[in-house]
């Protein structure tokens, strides 16, 4: 207990509320919130494998009644939180050319994907790979070539990288849900906990992730460091950092959240 509040996780919480409490527990120190770990009812922990935190969550959901209200607090709500959904969708729009963001896209809008493919978030990790190495195929000779698929259009390699970091398995899905977490990981390798507690500013965040998205200008030059065609200036993302800075500094206030935990995992 704290303040008189139980800190375990219960399905019938509001996100803020699976929120403050998942704050006290951290804050306490006490990864269990005073219940006794061999109790029918488990927390989840930052530290925790993917695999482990579904089990986790399953056992909790077990007997919990339905509500309405807001969804619980899930892997993919904490890969958008603290205003990096609202980054992550400008990088969505950048990257797919000004049209709405479809985590199915493929590079060249599906000109080099074999007709009757599945969906992307209804492929494997494996499936996606195999796509990606076909759209490599039909693309030889070419000027460019490019494999990048899903929103925050993701190269073979690098896809391969983000699923063995985040535990992934290769006959996981590829959902909506696993993108956001994928494209937050890079935005934590380049110093987004760092540019939300004021220890980097805009400009020097922008820099770090412009190598990454041709969409975004590089601060210097105002240009894409891929020599892309752009549809947002430097001014523009500034914009939206300071956005997504203010919807952070919110949520860590009412909170006491920390920019740099990865809950996504």
């Amino acid at each position: 207990m704290e303040d008189g509040i139980a800190t375990f996780l219960d399905d019938d919480l509001s996100t803020d509320e699976w929120q403050k409490r998942r704050g006290l527990q951290v804050g306490s120190g006490d990864p269990n919130g005073g219940i006794d770990p061999a109790a029918p009812t488990w927390v989840l922990d930052d530290g925790m494998p993917t695999a482990e935190w579904q089990r986790v969550r399953a056992q909790q959901a077990v007997g919990a009644k339905p509500v309405a209200g807001p969804a619980t607090y899930s892997k993919r709500d904490a890969a958008r939180d603290l205003g990096a959904g609202t980054l992550l969708d400008q990088i969505g729009i950048g990257e797919q050319k000004g049209r709405t963001p479809s985590y199915d896209v493929t590079y060249g809008f599906g000109a080099f994907v074999p007709e009757g493919s599945k969906k992307l978030t209804d492929m494997t990790f494996r499936e996606v790979a195999a796509l990606q190495k076909e759209m490599q195929r039909r693309q030889a000779g070419a000027d460019m070539r490019s494999s990048a698929v899903g929103k925050y259009q993701f190269l073979q390699g690098e896809a391969e990288r983000l699923r063995v970091k985040l535990g992934l398995k290769e006959t996981d899905r590829f959902t909506a849900g696993v993108q956001d977490m994928m494209a937050r990981e890079i935005l934590a390798e380049k110093g987004y906990g760092d540019f939300l507690t004021g220890k980097i500013d805009g400009p020097t965040f922008q820099a770090r992730i412009a190598p990454k998205w041709s969409s975004i200008p590089e601060p210097s030059t105002g240009k894409s460091r891929h020599h892309q065609p752009l549809r947002m200036t430097t001014q523009d993302m500034q914009r939206v950092l300071t956005k997504s800075r203010l919807e952070a500094q919110e949520r860590i206030t009412t909170f006491n959240a920390d920019p740099y935990a990865r809950r996504w995992r």
